[in-house]
């Protein structure tokens, strides 16, 4: 009993630090060109990617030892805390770079990015004079929240609609050839592939409205019903398939 109490301690300090963290870093990349954005999101999913593969090599290189289990646990996690320190010395470093101090605003060497990304002339020169110059108070926070509030309805719509599903009920799905193990690691591989293609289709925004926005996440519904229909005993051969299982995943 102290452990599980313990342990749900320890998931509430880590949920609530990741909170914080990817607010923090994706409002620092929305002070860089959209790209940037683009790339950031792209990168959380190719992130995910390379965690599986370590949770896969683990699983391969420790599952004939004693104790195994635990120690790819410990490999794994212990990886990752390495990651999280050199994110933690790279980033003060990049802070400091002449190309982040170009677009945060305050740097004397900024002639060769304006040469190399003309792009960056109009946000070097104007815009973040101007932003300085706003007063933040509550009436303009609602005011630029009434001329986005579409798209964070469906932004906090389709945050919904994904933790529905993902992970739990979406490893609720029976594979009778993988273990629970190889079964949750193939499927978090499928998820993290497809989500960066999303993300990478989200460079392309001038050709969608939103009008396109709003269908595909609303469609996104229909693969979440297919997900509980998957969950569950189901007469239909193609829900209890395998390949229907990653395909709606994906």
């Amino acid at each position: 009993a102290v452990g599980f109490w313990l342990m749900m301690f320890l998931l509430s300090i880590m949920g609530s630090l990741n909170c914080i963290y990817q607010g923090s870093v994706s409002g620092f990349a929305s002070s860089f060109p959209f790209k940037y954005t683009s790339y950031f999101l792209m990168g959380t999913g190719l992130a995910g990617i390379i965690m599986n593969i370590l949770r896969a090599l683990a699983l391969v290189s420790f599952s004939d030892l004693q104790n195994g289990e635990l120690i790819a646990i410990i490999v794994y996690f212990a990886v990752a805390g390495l990651i999280l320190i050199a994110c933690g010395i790279i980033h003060p470093v990049f802070v400091k770079s002449s190309f982040c101090k170009a677009y945060m605003g305050g740097s004397s060497e900024i002639e060769p990015l304006i040469a190399n990304n003309p792009e960056s002339i109009k946000l070097i020169t104007g815009q973040n004079q101007e932003s300085e110059k706003l007063e933040i108070n509550f009436k303009t926070i609602v005011g630029v929240f009434a001329d986005v509030k579409f798209y964070v309805i469906l932004l906090f719509l389709n945050y919904v609609i994904s933790f529905m599903s993902f992970p739990a009920l979406m490893s609720k799905k029976p594979i009778p050839s993988l273990t629970d193990d190889w079964k949750l690691v193939s499927m978090l591989t499928i998820f993290n592939i497809f989500d960066v293609i999303g993300k990478n289709l989200a460079q392309h925004r001038s050709k969608y409205t939103k009008w396109t926005i709003l269908i595909v996440v609303l469609s996104r519904f229909i693969f979440n019903i297919l997900f509980y229909l998957q969950a569950i005993p189901t007469s239909v051969a193609l829900f209890n398939s395998t390949f229907f299982g990653f395909f709606n995943i994906a």
